[in-house]
This record gives C-alpha cells, structure tokens and sequence, in this order.
C-alpha cells in the first residue's frame, strides 16, 4: 500500500445550469418518439415552471409584507397601517429569517472578527475596502434574533 496523501474536496451545491431552460428542453424533447408524448411533457414542464413561479411571488410577497412598516417609502400612515410594537417585532424578526435564507440560498456566509480583521490588514486582489458602520450596526436586533433561531448563529461556537 502507498502512502498517498489525501485530499478532501468540497463540492459546494450549485445552482445555475449554463444551459438556457429553450435549449434543455428541447433536448429533453428530442428523447421522446411520438409527438402526443412530446406535448404532454412540455405540458408538464410548463405547470412544473409555474409552481415554481408561484412560490417565488409567494415569497416576494411575505417579504414586501414584513418589510412595509420599515420603509421609508411607505406613505401615509393611517390607523389601519399602525402596528403594535409586538407586531413589529413579530415582522422584523420574521424580516431578518428571509433575509438569512435568501443569503444561505445564495452560498453566504456569515464573516467571523477574525476574518474582518484580517480583510483590514490584508490587501486582496479585489482592493476593495471593507468598513462597518459600527454606530449603525443593530446588535440587540441581531442577539433578539439569534435568540429565536440559534442554528443560525454563525458565532454560537465562539463562546
């Protein structure tokens, strides 16, 4: 046996096809023999796309709804638009959980202390500066948060 070291990979999921959904489908539909079973699953690829559609708006619409209280551009309040303070922590806690799995969907993650002070010492490839805002930065929001939902605390290991 040799001694070979080795090495771990680690495949991140990806989520982009760079095929156009046109040029999949019709080779999925070059497969099929006759032309009913070729109609029939272009049939089902379409309702397939449009539940897909239905969940995307879906999700746009809970967001727009957690985020109009928050909005500056949100107009006129009228007594029908005013909410009580545990509403509005019931909104943005509820906010600040799509935000998180929209950017966990997208492969983000969370940076450590240590990772940003590393980016201020270092100069990257990039050059591109990074700064916080630290009077700006709501940390009781985040611990509220954290609080409700601690498998997505990022710094739950750090203590």
């Amino acid at each position: 046996m040799s001694n070979e070291a080795s090495e771990e990979v680690i495949l991140l999921k990806e989520r982009f096809i760079p095929v156009s959904k046109d040029q999949f489908l019709s080779l999925l539909l070059n497969k099929f023999e006759s032309d009913r079973e070729k109609q029939l699953f272009g049939q089902l690829c379409g309702a397939i796309e449009c539940l897909f559609y239905v969940n995307r708006i879906s999700k746009i619409e809970n967001f727009k709804q957690s985020y109009a209280p928050f909005s500056r551009l949100s107009g006129i309040k009228t007594k029908q638009n005013q909410l009580s303070n545990k509403e509005l922590s019931i909104r943005q806690t509820k906010l600040m959980k799509m935000i998180y799995d929209t950017l966990t969907d997208a492969h983000f993650e969370a940076i450590t202390f240590e990772m940003y002070k590393n980016s201020i010492e270092k100069v990257f490839l990039s050059d591109l500066p990074i700064k916080v805002d630290w009077p700006k930065l709501d940390s009781f929001l985040l611990t509220k948060f954290y609080q409700q939902y601690p498998s997505m605390n990022p710094y739950q290991n750090l203590k």
